[in-house]
């Protein structure tokens, strides 16, 4: 079995639509993907300006790890903002390690 991708959407919803619509015209052996795509994640640019980023963080990294439980190998996250996607407070991206791992994984 391949890789499995997980994509985390709904920061610009259609991103995560454009992205995979990407990902499957590009590619002949296309991965199985997961995608949770959920527009309701606070705007992460006001938040992170502001210095609020304990309720986005929160969100993002359960989103993240419901990812990884659902067996993703790698994790996309797809937004249109002009904000880095990372790591809440850091200027790091998030990586595997951050995250909880799989039963079995």
């Amino acid at each position: 079995m391949g890789k499995r991708i997980g994509i985390l959407g709904g920061m610009g919803p259609l991103a995560s639509a454009e992205f995979l619509g990407t990902l499957y015209r590009a590619n002949i052996d296309a991965p199985v993907c997961v995608m949770i795509s959920d527009p309701t994640v606070p705007d992460r640019t006001e938040r992170i300006l502001r210095g609020d980023t304990g309720e986005l963080a929160e969100r993002l990294a359960s989103t993240l790890a419901e990812l990884a439980m659902m067996g993703a190998d790698a994790i996309v996250i797809a937004c249109v903002d002009h904000s880095p996607c990372t790591r809440p407070g850091s200027s790091r991206p998030a990586r595997r390690g951050d995250l909880p791992h799989r039963p079995g994984g």
